[in-house]
C-alpha cells in the first residue's frame, strides 16, 4: 500500500511547479494509526530525516537555513490524524514530500490546495420554486417532510460554505443547537475544542458568529428552509436541522481548512453515537457547493480518504462539478468530483427544461440536480433566485436527509445497526431514483436528473415489502463482471450458507454467515477472476434454500 501511495506522489512532482494555487511551504500529513506527534516531530528533527532532504539537495546550499526546519500546526484534527506541517522556504514541496513518504509514520501527505466556490449567476426566467416540481418534492412530502429519523434522531445536514443568516426568518427555526455548550461564555463546555461552537463554527472568527451570506444563505433554504410556516419558501426538509461551518474567503478555503472542516463533521457524529445522542450532532450528509478546479485525486490522497472516512460513520458527502458545461472532469480534472469514495455524491446542474449547463463526466458525475432559476434564502432581499451548480448540490444533499426520515421500523433499525451499508444503500436509493435525461447521456453515470418522489418511493417499497419469508429481494448487477451485491430478506436468525456452483454443478465457494437480527440483509461476491459463463447462488438457513442464476460476463 505504501509503496502504491509513493508511486502517487511521484507522478504528482511533475506538476507542482506550475501550480499557482496552493499554499506553498505547507504539505498536509496523515500519520499512520497509533502514531503520535510527539514520536513525529522527533522524527522530522532526527539527523537521518534532515540527511533525506540533504540528498535530494545534492549542491544546495543550507547556509540560509534556519535552525527549526520544520513547525507542526497547533491545529491538529485528532480524529483524522492529520496535521499541517510548514517548513522552511529554502526547501520546496517536491523535496518534503518525496522525503516524507519514506518514512513509516506517515500514512499519506498532499498539498495544502485552495478551493473556490461554484459561480452563482441570477437569472430571473422562472417562476418561483419550479425547482422543487422538477423533483417531484410533493410526491416525497406525502411521506415525510423531514425532521427526525424513525429512531427519533434530529436529522443534522452539515453545509461547509461561506456564511449564513442565522436571523433569518424562514432559517432560523431550522439551525442546529450545540445544547453542551453555553452560548458566548467563553468555555468550551462541551470539551470539543471549539469554544462556544453553539451554533457550527466560523474559521476565520473562531465562533459561531456567521456572517450573512448569498451562496451559503440559498445553498442553505434549498436544503432546509422552514416548510408550512406561511412564510416565504420551502425547503426540501420542513424541519432539518442545519450546522453552519463558514470559511469565509478563498485564502482560507484551503485544503487543509476544508479538510478540517469535514473532521469537524466527523467528530461531532461520532460522539453522537458514542453517547447515545446526548452529544454531538445525528450528521447524515455534508454539503460542499465549492471545489478545487483542475485538480486530480494524485494531489489530494488525504481529501479523498476524509469521505470514506465519514461514510464508514454513516455519513454521505455531496460536492459540486464545475459550472463550465464545456468541461469534461475526467480531463480536466476537478477535486471533490474525482475522488473514488462510494460515499462522495457529485452533482451536475440543469435548468428548468433538463438542459445540462454544468461539467460533465461519465463516470465522475453521478447525477444532476436542478440550478438556474431556483428560489431560495437570501440576506437583506430575504428570497432571490439562485443558480450553478452549488444550487444544484443541496437538491442532492437535502433529498439524502429527507429519505432518512422515512418512518419505517426495519429502516431504523438498519441505519442504527449498519450506518455504513446504510448510506451507500441510500445513495443507490436517489441514483436509481433519477429520471433519465437525453441531456446527460453519456455526461453521467446515472444519465439521470434528481427525483426525490421516485427515490422516496423506492425506499418506502423496499422496506414496505418485508413480509415474513426468507427470500431474494435483489441481486444486481446481472449479468456481473465484478462484484455482486446480493440483498435478501429472512425472518429467522442464526447461521447461514453461502454457496456457489458452476453450471455442472461443481462446488466454486461456501462460506457461513451469522445473522444476529431479523430483516433486510446484504452481502457481496467478486467475480471478478471468475471466467465468463452461468453460475448458482445458492442461500441456505436451517429450514430453506434459495437459489439464484448468475451470468458473469
Amino acid at each position: 500500500m505504501k509503496n502504491s501511495l509513493l508511486i502517487i506522489v511521484f507522478l504528482c512532482l511533475s506538476i507542482i511547479s506550475n501550480a499557482q494555487d496552493y499554499i506553498k511551504h505547507e504539505v498536509i500529513v496523515m500519520l499512520s494509526q497509533n502514531t503520535s506527534w510527539e514520536d513525529f516531530e522527533g522524527k522530522l528533527n532526527s539527523m537521518e530525516f534532515k540527511s533525506l532532504i540533504f540528498q535530494e539537495f545534492q549542491s544546495r546550499e543550507f547556509n540560509s537555513m534556519q535552525n527549526d526546519w520544520f513547525t507542526i500546526s497547533k491545529d491538529l484534527s485528532e480524529v483524522l490524524n492529520i496535521g499541517l506541517l510548514r517548513f522552511d522556504k529554502v526547501l520546496d514541496e517536491s523535496i518534503i514530500l518525496k522525503a516524507l513518504f519514506q518514512l513509516s509514520e506517515v500514512q499519506t501527505v498532499q498539498l495544502n490546495y485552495l478551493a473556490e466556490y461554484r459561480g452563482i449567476p441570477n437569472d430571473e426566467f422562472y417562476t418561483r420554486q419550479e425547482n422543487m416540481d422538477i423533483i417531484s418534492a410533493s410526491d416525497a412530502w406525502e411521506f415525510t417532510t423531514g425532521g427526525l429519523s424513525p429512531n427519533g434522531d434530529t436529522i443534522v445536514v452539515f453545509v461547509i460554505d461561506n456564511g449564513i443568516d442565522l436571523n433569518h426568518e424562514d432559517l432560523s427555526e431550522n439551525i442546529w443547537v450545540n445544547y453542551g455548550e453555553i452560548p458566548n461564555n467563553g468555555i468550551d463546555d462541551d470539551n470539543n475544542n471549539y469554544v462556544d461552537d453553539y451554533t457550527g463554527w466560523h474559521f476565520e472568527d473562531e465562533s459561531d458568529n456567521h456572517p450573512p451570506s448569498l451562496h451559503g444563505g440559498a445553498v442553505s433554504g434549498i436544503i432546509g428552509a422552514k416548510g408550512n410556516n406561511n412564510i416565504g419558501v420551502t425547503g426540501i426538509n420542513w424541519d432539518v436541522k442545519i450546522l453552519p461551518y463558514t470559511i469565509l474567503l478563498r485564502s482560507n478555503l484551503s485544503a487543509i481548512n476544508v479538510i478540517n472542516a469535514y473532521a469537524y463533521a466527523l467528530y461531532m457524529r461520532q460522539r453522537y453515537d458514542d453517547s447515545g445522542g446526548s452529544e454531538g450532532a445525528y450528521i447524515v450528509a455534508t454539503n460542499f457547493s465549492a471545489g478545487f478546479a483542475n485538480k486530480f485525486p494524485n494531489e489530494f490522497p488525504i481529501l479523498c480518504e476524509v469521505y470514506n472516512m465519514l461514510g464508514e460513520s454513516g455519513i454521505l458527502s455531496v460536492s459540486a462539478v464545475t459550472n463550465d458545461e464545456s468541461i469534461n472532469v475526467q480531463a480536466t480534472g476537478d477535486i471533490p468530483t474525482l475522488c473514488s469514495s462510494p460515499y462522495l455524491i457529485t452533482v451536475t446542474e440543469t435548468d428548468m427544461t433538463d438542459k445540462r449547463l454544468g461539467g460533465y463526466g461519465i463516470v465522475a458525475v453521478d447525477l444532476a440536480a436542478p440550478g438556474v432559476g431556483s428560489y431560495s434564502t437570501y440576506p437583506i432581499s430575504n428570497y432571490d433566485y439562485f443558480s450553478g451548480t452549488s444550487c444544484s448540490t443541496p437538491h442532492v444533499t437535502g433529498s439524502i436527509a429527507l429519505l432518512y426520515s422515512l418512518d419505517s421500523r426495519l429502516f431504523g433499525e438498519a441505519i442504527k445497526n449498519e450506518p455504513a451499508e446504510s448510506a451507500l444503500f441510500i445513495k443507490s436509493m436517489l441514483l436509481n431514483g433519477t429520471d433519465k435525461i437525453d441531456s446527460l447521456r453519456f455526461s453521467t453515470l446515472t444519465s439521470g436528473r434528481l427525483n426525490i418522489g421516485n427515490s422516496m418511493n423506492l425506499l418506502s417499497n423496499y422496506y414496505g415489502g418485508w413480509s415474513e419469508s426468507f427470500k431474494f429481494v435483489n441481486v444486481h448487477p446481472n449479468p456481473v463482471n465484478d462484484l455482486l451485491t446480493v440483498v435478501y430478506q429472512t425472518p429467522q436468525i442464526g447461521d447461514f450458507y453461502i454457496l456457489l456452483y458452476n453450471s455442472v454443478g461443481q462446488l466454486l465457494l461456501q462460506t457461513q454467515k451469522k445473522v444476529a437480527e431479523v430483516g433486510f440483509k446484504s452481502f457481496e461476491l467478486d467475480v471478478s477472476n471468475m471466467e465468463a459463463g452461468v453460475y448458482f447462488l445458492l442461500l441456505k438457513n436451517n429450514e430453506d434454500s434459495l437459489i439464484k442464476k448468475i451470468v458473469v460476463y
